[in-house]
């Protein structure tokens, strides 16, 4: 690791340069689709090197969209949230994967922090997968519904024993075709100890996730979608694990909620009182 008297006085471009990587103020969070961003987060303090970057989660401002079909008739929607830059510090390394993999969420009880309640907040409790032993007194697992075999391949036991051992403090997910591990209390970036923190968790859990997952295949897709896919795909369920209030009926309900409003808006004042007899 070259560029230690650049980080020493916080040049964090010049400790990039200095590695031949990349530094970028901000960024946009790999992996990431939607209103899914994690909290709603922005990177800042980007480091990104091959198939790698590290990174601070901060406020700011982010956008989140919705599409799909309704009674037939598509539907779109469009949300933007301004965050404060000092509500949220959460580090990151997120490690490029050969392909695109199920979702898998593993939420570490032990760091009582904001990263630990907004986990905790956001998956449905009854998605949680007890694999026992120490493994689970380390780590909830969340995976989508059905695709718990597919997270036993994913956790071998020798991964398992590497997150225990070299991210048992930490929360992991696995996203589309990235390895996301979490600080919940933020990386100090100008911290030397920092960077061999994250060096050896990419080696060793990066390195054991990528080796791990690179013959994966979802049985559930058909064949031909397989072999057009290079990164290979997961089927729609074992994309996502379903979000707290978020499932398809409450969804329905919403919209025929908003449907109903824009109706009565449409009728006006007099038709209704028509409908209703008045």
């Amino acid at each position: 690791m070259n560029g230690i008297e650049a980080l020493s006085r916080g040049d964090l471009a010049g400790f990039a340069a200095a590695n031949g990587w990349q530094h970028l103020e901000t960024a946009t969070m790999p992996a990431s689709t939607g209103g899914e961003q994690l909290f709603q987060g922005a990177p800042h303090d980007v480091i990104r090197g091959a198939g790698w970057e590290v990174g601070r989660l901060r406020g700011g401002t982010t956008s989140s969209s919705r599409s799909g079909r309704f009674l037939g008739i598509p539907y779109a929607s469009y949300s933007t949230q301004t965050i404060p830059l000092d509500a949220i510090d959460v580090g990151y390394l997120a490690v490029r994967l050969a392909r695109r993999l199920p979702h898998i969420v593993l939420d570490a009880p032990g760091n009582e922090d904001l990263l630990n309640r907004l986990f905790r907040g956001r998956w449905r409790g009854d998605r949680a997968f007890d694999l026992g032993g120490e493994f689970a007194d380390r780590f909830r697992l969340y995976v989508p519904e059905g695709y718990e075999r597919d997270a036993l391949y994913v956790l071998s036991p020798a991964l398992m024993a590497l997150l225990i051992d070299e991210a048992g403090d930490l929360d992991v997910e696995i996203r589309d075709d990235h390895l996301f591990i979490y600080q919940p209390r933020g990386w100090d970036l100008s911290d030397v100890a920092v960077w061999d923190r994250i060096g050896r968790l990419y080696a060793t859990v990066g390195t054991l996730t990528w080796d791990q997952t690179d013959g994966y295949y979802d049985d559930r897709l058909d064949a031909r979608v397989r072999e057009l896919v290079p990164l290979g795909d997961v089927a729609e369920p074992g994309r996502r694990v379903g979000p707290r209030m978020r499932s398809p009926l409450a969804l329905k309900l919403t919209i025929a909620l908003g449907v109903g409003f824009l109706l009565i808006a449409l009728l006006g004042e007099r038709l209704m009182r028509m409908l209703i007899g008045i």
